[in-house]
């Protein structure tokens, strides 16, 4: 069951796993990183925290009105069905508050690709630009849509 995230440990646990953290930091930062000042009540901070209590977390910056970046993480225990279902039930959380979805998504991540698609997510900007994560497109989801 999916529910808003306030657990500062179980969020900060998840982004520093050795699955999670190489897709997370791109500053060469050493140490785990500390996700507490963007915790919170998404009224202070901007972003909704969701996830499953185990294995499964999203963070959703507002970026506009009814329009939300999304940003998924899972833990190694949380890999094919069971990250596209937990995903799923997050994106229905989310419905009520949002109307748009768009992410950043390294171009080459074939996987990730496949996965984002498998949410309906679908690429709006197909030139790639360059970042500090790489080559990376533009991907979006109308929250709405069947």
């Amino acid at each position: 069951m999916i529910r808003q995230e306030h657990d500062v440990g179980l969020i900060n646990s998840i982004v520093n796993s050795a699955e999670v953290r190489p897709f997370v930091d791109y500053s060469g930062t050493q140490g785990p990183l500390d996700m507490a000042p963007a915790v919170g009540r998404c009224t202070q901070t901007g972003i909704v925290w969701l996830s499953n209590g185990v294995d499964a977390l999203a963070a959703f910056p507002q970026t506009g009105d009814r329009e939300y970046q999304a940003h998924l993480f899972f833990a190694a225990t949380c890999r094919g069905r069971k990250a596209l279902d937990a995903a799923r039930e997050m994106i229905e959380w989310l419905k009520p508050c949002a109307d748009r979805l768009w992410g950043e998504v390294p171009a080459r991540h074939r996987a990730l690709l496949w996965f984002i698609r498998q949410l309906g997510f679908h690429v709006i900007d197909a030139d790639s630009f360059a970042d500090a994560k790489g080559d990376v497109v533009i991907v979006e989801k109308d929250i709405n849509e069947a």
